[in-house]
């Protein structure tokens, strides 16, 4: 079988930096829980062809569900490269499945160690999401999803959401941040509106912090993490939030 970081550099899978832009993209998002998904199952929210998946496989996991609907466009074919990762890397159906569900529609009797939403938990209702601060059946709508994250997890387990923040001061001078030039931040919100719906839905914020996910800049780490820095980037954030005991 081959290694997972001789098949992403190989193939130059995740950018000039290959593995080791990928191996600390991941390790950054789950700070000190990599070491808990060894042996457990993980779900992955909008995994795109399934690499942030492959690699918490690498890590331990006993398996990895991946969710990521196919659509025209942007996704199209993204089911094909995942396919093909698999068979490159001769993983059975029961390490790693990867569905072309949406998170709304899954059902499974399966509870995960740990969920990971990486630049998705504004698409799993766009709509509601712009108006999550005005509009009370919007923020319903987020309680019942993360209450369906709540209801997958083990208890204890981990949801990881990381994201970009509404707030960006590339888009107050009207021009697109070029760290995010895809970005309509009307679409995403807040780490700490993120926070207080998942306490809502009887998950308790463990920690957050603004992420700035480019490994060229890795050494600047402390600086960016400020949040006046993140908001002249691409005001990413990672929130971790753990199952609690009572809705």
């Amino acid at each position: 079988m081959t290694p997972l970081h001789t098949y992403v550099n190989d193939r130059g899978l995740y950018g000039r930096h290959g593995f080791a832009a990928l191996d600390w993209q991941c390790r950054t998002l789950l700070d000190d829980l990599v070491a808990r998904i060894a042996g457990g199952d993980v779900l992955e929210i909008g995994a795109g062809e399934g690499l942030m998946s492959l690699w918490m496989l690498h890590a331990g996991a006993r398996s990895v569900t991946s969710l990521e609907p196919e659509a025209a466009g942007a996704t199209d074919g993204i089911g094909a490269r995942a396919d093909a990762h698999r068979r490159a890397l001769g993983l059975a159906d029961e390490r790693w499945d990867y569905r072309g569900d949406t998170f709304q529609s899954f059902e499974t009797d399966r509870r995960f160690r740990l969920i990971l939403s990486h630049a998705s938990v504004n698409h799993l209702d766009e709509p509601a999401c712009e108006r999550l601060l005005d509009d009370e059946s919007a923020r319903r709508r987020y309680i019942e999803l993360f209450g369906k994250v709540r209801g997958l997890l083990e208890p204890g387990g981990m949801f990881i959401c990381a994201d970009v923040a509404r707030e960006n001061y590339w888009a107050r001078l009207g021009r697109p941040s070029p760290w995010a030039p895809e970005i309509e931040w009307h679409k995403h919100q807040e780490p700490e509106t993120w926070c207080d719906v998942l306490r809502e839905a009887g998950l308790e914020t463990e920690s957050w912090d603004w992420h700035f996910p480019f490994y060229g800049a890795r050494f600047a780490a402390p600086l960016w993490r400020h949040r006046t820095v993140a908001r002249c980037l691409a005001s990413g954030f990672v929130i971790r939030a753990r199952h609690s005991s009572a809705p």
